[in-house]
């Protein structure tokens, strides 16, 4: 499967550490002889991975014992992974901004804020690699614009259909965060 991701053209694959196998040595061989590195992420809470919520309750970004379990499942991912070569960034969430088994319709600058505070212990522990987050589209951007100062990447899953990536999308990030972005999902419906 490596050959046949180096001929196709991939350059960078986005993995979860959470059911992460941890085969470090696979992801070198990767790395080594197909030069494809790796985007490490922590899901964040969403569909309640790491936060210690029930699926039904949902993850809670102002819950101190969910957040201290969430801060803790980010920094064990950094402090294993922070010094492979194949590591290209850090990712945090999954489409949070929409909702799934977690708070965010409810308190919408909650997950924003924490994301914040987790990619500041990132950096604490990690200088060399920039943080992202992971929104689904750009729902509720403004609120990541004006809580996220020190995420680097705006991230996002967006399946845009016959609409597509044009001034609507980049227009609206440039405008309200200024941020490089990496779509890490796209795709079209039937278009």
């Amino acid at each position: 499967d490596f050959q046949l991701l180096k001929e196709m053209g991939c350059n960078t694959i986005r993995l979860y550490h959470h059911a992460l196998n941890k085969n470090k040595e696979l992801l070198r061989d990767l790395y080594d002889n197909y030069g494809i590195m790796v985007i490490m992420g922590d899901l964040l809470g969403a569909y309640t991975v790491g936060s210690g919520a029930s699926w039904y309750d949902g993850t809670d970004y102002e819950n101190p014992e969910q957040r201290k379990n969430m801060m803790e499942s980010a920094r064990k991912m950094v402090e294993e992974f922070k010094d492979e070569p194949y590591i290209l960034f850090w990712m945090l969430g999954n489409e949070n901004n929409y909702g799934v088994a977690n708070k965010e319709k409810e308190k919408t600058d909650s997950c924003s804020r924490f994301g914040n505070e987790v990619a500041k212990m990132i950096k604490s522990i990690d200088r060399h690699h920039h943080v992202s987050i992971c929104n689904g589209d750009l729902l509720f951007l403004d609120i990541f614009g004006k809580h996220s100062p020190d995420v680097d990447i705006y991230g996002t899953n967006a399946y845009r259909g016959k609409y597509g990536f044009g001034q609507s999308f980049w227009g609206s990030v440039k405008d309200v965060c200024d941020k490089p972005v990496i779509i890490a999902e796209y795709g079209c419906p039937s278009y």
